[in-house]
C-alpha cells in the first residue's frame, strides 16, 4: 500500500509542476518569455506553441521580441498573440514582433490575482481527488483483509501528511505569485 501512496505522490508532484507552469504564464508586471510560451499559433496546418516557431527574447524589462524562423509566420504569430489574454498588443515590425508590456493597473492586478487563486484552488481540488482515490483503495484493502485496521490508520496518516505537504507547497507558490503580482 505504501507503494501506492508513493506512486500517487508523483501525481501530486506533476500537479504542482503543472501549477508552476500555469502561474508562469500569468503576467506580474514585467516581460518574461513564459508569457508567450503557451500561446498556440496556426502554422503549417497545426497548432504550435510560439517557442517552436521563433526565438523569444526579453531585451528590456517591459518588452518581448519574437523573431520567427520562417518570416511567413509573422501574421499568424501576431494574430495568435492579439487573440490571447496577455494584456499587451503585438507590433509587427517586418522581421520581428515586438510586444511592449504596459504597467499593470490595479484592476488588472486584481484580475491576475483572481486567476492565480483559481489555478491554485484547481490544483488543490486535483490533489484532494487523488487523495480520495488513495483513501478508497486503503479502505478496500482493509475490507478485503489485505491490511489490518491499524495498518489502515497508519496509511491514512501517511497519506494526510503527504497531502498537507503538497497543499502547503501550493499555498506557498500561490502566495509568492500574488506578492509578485501586487508589487
Amino acid at each position: 500500500m505504501s507503494e501506492y501512496i508513493d506512486q500517487k505522490k508523483e501525481e501530486f508532484d506533476k500537479t504542482f509542476e503543472m501549477l508552476q507552469k500555469e502561474l508562469s504564464s500569468i503576467r506580474a508586471g514585467s516581460a518574461s518569455p513564459a508569457l508567450v510560451e503557451s500561446i498556440m499559433v496556426d502554422a503549417y496546418g497545426n497548432k504550435t506553441p510560439i517557442p517552436q516557431l521563433a526565438s523569444v527574447s526579453v531585451p528590456e524589462p517591459r518588452q518581448i521580441v519574437i523573431q520567427p524562423w520562417d518570416a511567413s509566420l509573422l501574421k499568424s504569430i501576431e494574430k495568435a498573440i492579439a487573440d490571447s489574454d496577455i494584456g499587451a498588443s503585438p507590433v509587427n515590425e517586418g522581421e520581428v514582433i515586438r510586444i511592449v508590456i504596459p504597467p499593470l493597473t490595479e484592476e488588472r492586478r486584481d484580475d491576475f490575482v483572481k486567476q492565480t487563486k483559481k489555478k491554485c484552488e484547481d490544483s488543490k481540488v486535483r490533489i484532494r481527488t487523488t487523495r480520495e482515490s488513495i483513501k478508497d483503495a486503503i479502505h478496500k484493502a482493509e475490507k478485503d483483509k489485505e491490511i489490518t485496521e491499524d495498518e489502515k490508520y497508519r496509511h491514512v496518516e501517511k497519506l494526510d501528511a503527504a497531502i498537507r505537504e503538497h497543499q502547503d507547497k501550493v499555498d506557498s507558490i500561490c502566495q509568492q505569485k500574488e506578492t509578485e503580482i501586487r508589487s
